[in-house]
């Protein structure tokens, strides 16, 4: 999974997560209101994840630019 792929997921839950609020908001009966809320929690764990997911890839792409750059400093471009 690539940055954008992830970035595309949390806009794309935020999204859902819009969504559900507008629903909840409406007069429905309680069991869906219960499920709605249900779906609101997991999105918003999936959200989490992914940011996290997104921070470490943006760490590991950070590590893995300044390790081709000690490569290349020490041994000339390959």
């Amino acid at each position: 999974m690539d940055y954008s792929s992830i970035q595309l997921a949390i806009l794309s839950g935020l999204d859902v997560h819009q969504t559900l609020i507008e629903l909840a908001s409406m007069n429905l009966q309680r069991q869906t209101l219960t499920k709605i809320n249900t779906v609101q929690e997991r999105i918003t764990d999936m959200i989490s994840v992914l940011i996290g997911t997104q921070e470490e890839l943006i760490k590991l792409l950070i590590e893995n630019r300044e390790l081709r750059h000690k490569v290349r400093k020490q041994y000339g471009r390959l």
